[in-house]
């Protein structure tokens, strides 16, 4: 996969950095299934219960937000909004055995929605150096050419449209599958794919230029040139 670089680049600054929930950090084969015992009491509106439902999944919410948004005020409303909703939509779970994919749809709703927000932000001021997103970590000078390199990315991105952001996090940073990323956007499959394959042509064509990420895109292979690279 050409972007085969960039899921590294940001495992290599860790995830989950807020540190919201505690406890141990999410990974790839988290349980997303909701007890039937624990779904009931999150019906009945038990605090005890939600607040194990928060400490539970939380830290896979917390990562996937972090990417969408950076470490920042942002990702930390975000998370607590999307529990918010959860909470208060908690009676249309109807699948608790999906209850994570069902939290990161409204996640990825939440991401959208600051990321429009951080956009017309930036439009208001635009003669002003952008200070809305944090890079991740922290914005202090590193000699870490990884972080480096990370923070051109997070640039380049920070310029496309909101869902175009997304659909590249979820695609190519989160790994996920062309069809969880129609379910979590409300898009159709041949959409994701139309959207996905405009947003990666752009993305590639920026970094190819990059003095830095020239060196982490790899040349397009036999069959996915560029057009002016075809012959």
């Amino acid at each position: 996969m050409r972007w085969g670089f960039v899921a590294p680049l940001y495992a290599r600054e860790g995830d989950g950095a807020l540190g919201l929930a505690g406890g141990p950090r999410a990974s790839g084969s988290v349980d997303g299934r909701l007890e039937d015992g624990l779904h009931r009491a999150l019906l009945a509106g038990d605090e005890a219960a939600e607040m194990l439902f928060f400490t539970r999944f939380s830290p896979a919410i917390e990562r996937l937000l972090r990417r969408m948004l950076g470490a920042s005020a942002d990702c930390e409303e975000a998370v607590v909004e999307t529990f918010h909703r959860a909470l208060d939509r908690i009676a249309d779970l109807t699948a608790p055995d999906g209850c994570l994919a069902w939290l990161r749809r409204i996640a990825v709703f939440v991401a959208h929605e600051a990321l429009r927000r951080r956009k017309r932000e930036a439009q208001r001021r635009a003669e002003l150096p952008e200070d809305g997103y944090e890079r991740i970590g922290d914005d202090r000078p590193d000699p870490s050419e990884g972080r480096a390199a990370l923070a051109r990315l997070n640039a380049i991105l920070d310029d496309l449209e909101p869902e175009s952001k997304l659909l590249f996090v979820l695609r190519f940073v989160e790994g996920e599958e062309l069809t969880a990323i129609a379910d979590a956007t409300d898009l159709s499959l041949a959409t994701v794919k139309r959207k996905l394959a405009k947003v990666e042509e752009r993305v590639h064509e920026r970094a190819r230029h990059d003095e830095l990420l020239k060196h982490y895109v790899p040349r397009p292979l036999a069959g996915d040139l560029m057009p002016e690279e075809a012959t």
